[in-house]
C-alpha cells in the first residue's frame, strides 16, 4: 500500500509540473520549442501513470522493462519531432521564417545536441528505431561539431554489439574528426566481434588509406587494420582466392588502368608506375600466389593431375600456379613480352592504338581459356589446400557460429555480362551454403536495397494489416549481401528463382515474339 501511495504522489507531483510547463508553453509562440519540451516531460508523467496503472507489479520488472521500453519510445519521438525540423532547415523548407528564426544563434547545435542525445539514449535502452536512427546522427555530428562530445560520452554506454547494422556507415566517418570518437568502439568490436566488422572496415580502408591526411586519423586506421590481420588471418586470402575466379574481370580492371597511365604523349608517361602496373599484371593473372611471404619456387609447384595419396593429411602444401594461369602465362607470354618488353623497357615507346589492339586479342584468348571450366581448383587451389576435408574432433569454441570446413570443386558459371560464378561452401553443422561471387562491380548499393527490404519487413511487421498468420502476412523476401571490395563481393544464393527476362519472354506469344524479332529489338525492350 505504501508503495502504491509513493508511486500516485510521484503522478501528482508530475502532473503538477506538467501544468506549470504547460503555462509557460502556452506563452511561447515558437512551436518547435513547445513540442520539445512538451515530449521533454510527457516522458516523466505517462511513466508515472502507467506505475499506477500496473501497481501489481514488482519494482524491479518496472524498472528493468516497463520504464526501458517507455523511454525508448518518447526518446525516439523526441529525436523525430526535432530531425524533422532540423531536416526541413537543411532542405530550405521554411515556413513563416520559423526557421530561420529557430535556427538564429546557438539555437541549432542545441537542437543538434538534443537529437544526438535523445538516440544514444533510445539506443542505451535498447531501441531498435535508434539503431537505425544513428546513420542520420552521424551525419548531425559532421555538421554540429558542438556535438561531439556529447557522443563520445554515451557511446560509453551502448553495447557495441548494438552498432552491427550500421558498421559501413560508421566506418565510412574514419576520415573524419568524430573518428576519434567512434575509435573506441571500433577497437571493442574488432576485438569481440572481428567477423563482423572485417568486410566494411576493409571496404573503407581501400580509400581512406590513401585520402586521410590527419596523422592521429592515419595510425588509428592502420591500427585497427593490424588488429583484424591479426583477429581474421584468412580473411585477406580469402578476398585474392574469390578474385582468381575472376581472371576476365581482373584483366579488364588492370587494362583500364593501363589505358590511363599510358597517355598519348610519351614524355609525359611515369614509366616506374607503369613498370609497377606491369609487375602486378604477372602477379595476379601468371601466378597464384595468395601468401605473398611464400617465395615463387616454380619447383613447388603443385599440378593438378598429381597424385597425392601419399601426402600427409596434415601437410599444407599451396601449390602456387592453377591450370587457368599456367594456359594463360603460355599462351600470351612471348605476345606480352613483346609488347612491354620483358621487363617494361618499352614502355616509353609503345603506342596507345597498338595497346589496345593487342590487349584485345589477348583477352580473347583468356575467355578461350577459361570457358567451360567448372572445377573450382582451376581457377585457384587455395580452396582445396587452405580447407582440406577432415573431422572435426571438438566443438566450436564460439558455439553459434557456423565454420568453414571445405568448398565443393564444382564450380557453377552464369553467362551473364560479368560471368559470375556460384560457389558451395561446406560448413561444419554438415550443410552446405551457396554463393555467388560478382567481381568488377561494386554491390554496396545492392547491400543499402536489402537493409531498405528489411525496414520495409518491420514496418509490416509492425502493421495488424499485414503481420496475419494466414495468406494475408505480407513480408519482401531478402537475401545476404556482403561487398568485400569495391569491385568483388558475394550474395546469398537463392534457389528456385528464374530471370526476369525469362519471366517476360513466356508471357509473348508467337506473333509478339516475330514482331520484336523482325524489329531487331530485344524482348525485354518490348
Amino acid at each position: 500500500m505504501s508503495y502504491c501511495a509513493l508511486r500516485q504522489r510521484n503522478f501528482k507531483l508530475a502532473l503538477t509540473k506538467l501544468n506549470e510547463i504547460r503555462q509557460h508553453l502556452d506563452l511561447c509562440q515558437n512551436l518547435l520549442i513547445r513540442s520539445i519540451y512538451w515530449n521533454e516531460i510527457y516522458c516523466d508523467v505517462y511513466l508515472k501513470r502507467h506505475q499506477i496503472q500496473s501497481s501489481t507489479s514488482t519494482l524491479s520488472s518496472l524498472l528493468s522493462t516497463t520504464k526501458e521500453n517507455i523511454l525508448s519510445r518518447d526518446y525516439n519521438e523526441l529525436a523525430s519531432i526535432c530531425d524533422d525540423y532540423l531536416r526541413r532547415f537543411e532542405n530550405n523548407e521554411d515556413e513563416n521564417n520559423l526557421l530561420t528564426n529557430l535556427f538564429n544563434g546557438d539555437h541549432g547545435n542545441k537542437i543538434a545536441e538534443l537529437i544526438v542525445k535523445s538516440v544514444l539514449l533510445s539506443m542505451k535502452y535498447g531501441s531498435n528505431e535508434g539503431i537505425k536512427r544513428f546513420s542520420r546522427l552521424l551525419q548531425i555530428v559532421d555538421l554540429y561539431p558542438k556535438t561531439m562530445d556529447l557522443i563520445a560520452d554515451k557511446l560509453q554506454e551502448i553495447p557495441c554489439w548494438m552498432f552491427f547494422d550500421c558498421l559501413y556507415q560508421i566506418t565510412a566517418y574514419l576520415d573524419k574528426p568524430i573518428a576519434l570518437k567512434l575509435y573506441s568502439v571500433i577497437e571493442q568490436i574488432v576485438k569481440l566481434y572481428s567477423q563482423s566488422i572485417v568486410y566494411p572496415y576493409k571496404l573503407s580502408y581501400e580509400t581512406l588509406q590513401y585520402s586521410i591526411q590527419d596523422p592521429i586519423l592515419k595510425q588509428n586506421l592502420e591500427l585497427i587494420q593490424q588488429e583484424l590481420n591479426h583477429y581474421t588471418p584468412l580473411v585477406n586470402e580469402f578476398i585474392e582466392a574469390l578474385n582468381q575466379l575472376n581472371s576476365q574481370q581482373q584483366f579488364d580492371t588492370w587494362s583500364k588502368e593501363l589505358f590511363h597511365l599510358l597517355t598519348s604523349d610519351s614524355n609525359t608517361r611515369d614509366i616506374n608506375k607503369l613498370q609497377e602496373h606491369l609487375i602486378k599484371f604477372k602477379q595476379i593473372l601468371f601466378s597464384d600466389i595468395i601468401n605473398l611471404d611464400e617465395t615463387n619456387d616454380e619447383q613447388l609447384i603443385l599440378s593438378n593431375t598429381q597424385d597425392n595419396n601419399d601426402i600427409d593429411d596434415n601437410t599444407l602444401l599451396k601449390p602456387k600456379i592453377t591450370s587457368i594461369r599456367i594456359l594463360f602465362k603460355n599462351a600470351v607470354k612471348k605476345e606480352f613480352n613483346d609488347l612491354f618488353g620483358k621487363n617494361g623497357e618499352l614502355l616509353s615507346t609503345i603506342s596507345l592504338s597498338d595497346t589496345r589492339l593487342i590487349l584485345g586479342n589477348i583477352s580473347l584468348k583468356l575467355k578461350n581459356i577459361i570457358q567451360d571450366k567448372t572445377n573450382i581448383n582451376n581457377y585457384s587451389t587455395w580452396f582445396s589446400s587452405t580447407f582440406r576435408q577432415q573431422n572435426l574432433k571438438k566443438k566450436s569454441l564460439i558455439e553459434h557460429h557456423i565454420k568453414i570446413v571445405g568448398f565443393d570443386e564444382k564450380l557453377l558459371v552464369l553467362h551473364s555480362l560479368r560471368l559470375p560464378k556460384r560457389i558451395t561452401i561446406r560448413e561444419h553443422d554438415e550443410n552446405d551454403y551457396r554463393f555467388l561471387i560478382k567481381a568488377g562491380k561494386d554491390i554496396r548499393q545492392d547491400q543499402r536495397i536489402e537493409v531498405l527490404f528489411s525496414i520495409m519487413n518491420d514496418l509490416y511487421d509492425n502493421d495488424p494489416n499485414c503481420n496475419q498468420s494466414n495468406s494475408a502476412h505480407i513480408a519482401v523476401r531478402t537475401y545476404k549481401v556482403i561487398p568485400m571490395s569495391s569491385k568483388l563481393g558475394i550474395i546469398e544464393w537463392l534457389d528456385n528463382t528464374r530471370p526476369l527476362k525469362d519471366l517476360i519472354e513466356e508471357s509473348y506469344d508467337n506473333n509478339e515474339l516475330n514482331i520484336i524479332t523482325s524489329q531487331g529489338q530485344h524482348s525485354r525492350k518490348f
